[in-house]
């Protein structure tokens, strides 16, 4: 009987040590579990952050692609502030040489640009434009305060035949010349107004 009881005790044993490995392996097919729920949750993670980063990514594509036609009208509008500050600064400089004293040629340039501002938002004309016409006016001798009385006539006048202002100015200013009106007007603008209106 001794020895029944031995091997009944050795397999009560053994029974226990399988309970035992079982339990290990429960715990370990669990904590193999656990290691698969956080590396899919990780993955999931890390598929959404992903998904984030693309998703800046096309924004900021889309960004940058916006910003090139932006960019080239700012380019192209700083382009014409400067060609437009640079025909004011010869015009200033054609008074001078023309015989305005610099503190005079700098007050009927300023005027001249605020009447070029005012007109071209009055009748869509470019500032450049103007400007050019008013160069033209004073190579040709003309005053600043002459060039300033004739400037909304000779753009009404290009407006009324639909042709370019510095058309009308080329054509224009020789006619008041041939006819003694820009000697006649002076420094006069309201006289220049009266003889540029009356073509």
């Amino acid at each position: 009987m001794n020895r029944a009881h031995e091997s009944s005790k050795a397999l009560g044993d053994m029974g226990s040590g399988f309970d035992r490995a079982r339990g290990s392996s429960d715990r370990a097919r669990e904590s193999f579990d656990k290691t698969t729920g956080s590396s899919n949750k990780l993955k999931s993670g890390w598929d959404r952050l992903k998904g984030a980063g693309s998703a800046l990514v096309q924004v900021g594509s889309s960004i940058a692609t916006a910003m090139v036609p932006v960019a080239a009208a700012f380019m192209k509008a700083n382009g014409e502030a400067t060609k437009l500050a640079d025909e004011y600064n010869v015009i200033k400089n054609l008074q001078e040489t023309g015989g305005d004293s610099p503190r005079a040629a700098r007050r009927n340039t300023r005027e001249i640009q605020a009447e070029n501002r005012r007109l071209s938002l009055r009748y869509g004309v470019d500032q450049n434009e103007l400007a050019r016409g008013s160069e033209q006016l004073l190579r040709r001798g003309y005053s600043g305060q002459q060039d300033l009385a004739a400037h909304k006539y000779f753009l009404q006048a290009a407006r009324a035949t639909n042709e370019d202002y510095n058309s009308i100015v080329n054509s224009a200013a020789p006619m008041l010349e041939q006819f003694g009106y820009k000697s006649r007007a002076g420094n006069s603008v309201r006289r220049m107004s009266k003889y540029t209106e009356m073509f």
